[in-house]
């Protein structure tokens, strides 16, 4: 499948390091960018999800919209 240039995939997460590393990577596929938005997790899931090459950034959740 073809990547397309102009798909950003963002990524909501908490607490995910068991299934950051397959989500990021099923993503990979279609999405050039990908983009996890953190809630302050307090496990892994950030550093895994660096080192898949996603950018991340924290945010306390509200809801699913902000």
């Amino acid at each position: 499948m073809k990547l397309s240039p102009s798909l950003t995939a963002i990524i909501l997460t908490f607490n995910e390091t068991k299934h950051i590393e397959r989500c990021i990577r099923s993503v990979s596929t279609v999405a050039k960018d990908i983009v996890v938005v953190d809630s302050f997790s307090t496990d892994d899931t950030v550093a895994k999800a660096h080192a898949l090459g996603a950018r991340v950034f924290q945010h306390p959740f509200v809801n699913h919209s902000e």
